[in-house]
């Protein structure tokens, strides 16, 4: 779960696994920014516990913003958020 804020800090609940190790924690708290160029490509980078590295994701906006569809950098995960509200 995600929210971006429109100023360009997100902060996010993640379940993330790191070369096949789970997190300590099931739920774990990150947070960080993003930018979003007028093409509605974007990316982020999160902080999330230490001893990991950030989490930076490119991504694009699809479905007039209430989609975004993206790859993590350094590997072929993806990423996908939608809209809720």
């Amino acid at each position: 779960m995600g929210h971006y804020d429109g100023a360009g800090n997100v902060t996010f609940r993640d379940h993330v696994v790191v070369d096949g190790n789970p997190p300590e924690e099931e739920w774990r708290e990150a947070s960080g920014t993003y930018s979003v160029n007028p093409d509605c490509t974007g990316s982020f980078s999160v902080d999330t516990a230490p001893g990991f590295p950030p989490i930076v994701v490119y991504f694009v906006v699809v479905k007039h913003g209430k989609e975004i569809r993206g790859v993590t950098n350094g590997s072929a995960i993806t990423y996908s958020a939608h809209r809720v509200n």
